[in-house]
């Protein structure tokens, strides 16, 4: 009878450990802890917590360097294929001699593989590399020669020789050309009809010197975040992948297991929640309410717990947003833990 005893007892001490089902079980007072291959962060989610999350860069999105962001704009240098219009007030013979009446494109002079233009009275002369101020000057100085104080305008008429491209799931991909006026991310997307069409906000990338960087469309659009608005050149390409469904999942001790569909628009914890019909009153443990997010790294996961025993802390939650593929698991209560248990132990 005695041994009896001391089995049932032992039984009942670790009953909770023998309960069948899912469940998370921190280890306290660690910021992190190896679990198998895994190693796990431990985030208790507090308000001062979530307000240095609210407050720090969000550098995860982009992996775009600083030298591509800080560059002052320049103007507009010539190059190989533009079409340069040259006008000589008072000297028509100069400014159109295949005739007044063709297109500018077709009155301009195409600059050659050599980098330079044929100009009457000046030559051959060098542009590439150039702004046009800086071949007003260089053909001006040429022209005192022949002509007395000329007065000489110079315009590209014809953007050839630096472009971009914009590919991808938009309405309007294709070759884009770069112009006098500085083009950046978000221009180039207005233009190939991509800002306000639905477009992945997630899965858009621009691509240098065949290297790929992220770009947080969704902070640049929504948040007014633009300091990742990265100022075009030629060569660059920006890839926008396919729109396909973002979703987070709610799990545990709700009123309905659900995955939870992520918009353009930030959905928090609370959201989550109130989609799959709240947490179980009678059966959660509101205490241990846990995101399970995968990092950048196989091997690694980061769990953040937030209370919600008290209902304001609805409104805590509230302002910890969900990122794509999160899992939101919401613990059994250790009463309903042993219940579960015992209902398995009477049959027996």
């Amino acid at each position: 009878m005695k041994n009896i005893v001391i089995v049932v007892f032992s039984i009942l001490v670790y009953g909770c450990t023998l309960t069948p089902g899912s469940h998370v079980n921190l280890p306290t007072g660690t910021e992190y802890f190896i679990d198998g291959d895994m190693r796990i962060n431990v985030h208790h989610l507090s308000a001062r917590k979530i307000k240095a999350l609210l407050d720090q860069p969000d550098t995860a999105t982009s992996d775009i360097p600083e030298n591509l962001i800080q560059v002052d704009e320049q103007a507009y240098k010539i190059g190989v294929g533009d079409i340069i219009t040259v006008v000589v007030w008072e000297h028509p013979e100069l400014t159109s001699p295949l005739g007044q009446f063709r297109q500018s494109e077709e009155q301009g002079n195409i600059v050659y593989d050599d980098g330079t233009i044929f100009f009457p009275y000046a030559g051959n002369v060098s542009v590439v590399g150039k702004t046009v101020s800086d071949v007003r000057a260089l053909i001006t100085e040429k022209l005192r020669e022949y002509i007395e104080a000329p007065q000489v305008d110079v315009r590209v008429s014809g953007y050839k020789s630096q472009k971009y491209f914009v590919t991808g799931d938009i309405p309007q991909p294709g070759v884009y050309y770069i112009n006098n006026t500085q083009q950046h991310i978000l221009d180039a997307l207005t233009l190939s009809g991509a800002v306000g069409n639905g477009i992945n906000l997630y899965g858009a990338t621009l691509i240098r010197d065949d290297k790929q960087y992220a770009i947080p469309l969704q902070e640049m659009l929504y948040g007014g975040d633009l300091n990742y608005n990265v100022l075009l050149q030629d060569g660059d390409v920006i890839h926008i992948e396919e729109n396909k469904p973002r979703q987070a999942f709610v799990m545990g001790e709700v009123a309905r297991i659900t995955a939870v569909p992520l918009t353009n628009t930030p959905t928090s914890l609370t959201e989550a929640l109130s989609q799959a019909g709240g947490i179980n009153e009678i059966k959660a443990d509101a205490n241990h309410i846990y995101v399970i997010r995968q990092t950048t790294q196989v091997d690694e996961l980061d769990v953040f717990q937030v209370s919600v025993a008290q209902a304001y802390h609805f409104a805590l939650a509230d302002k910890f947003t969900l990122a794509e593929r999160d899992i939101v698991y919401v613990t059994a209560a250790p009463i309903t833990r042993w219940n579960r248990f015992i209902s398995n132990i009477l049959p027996s």
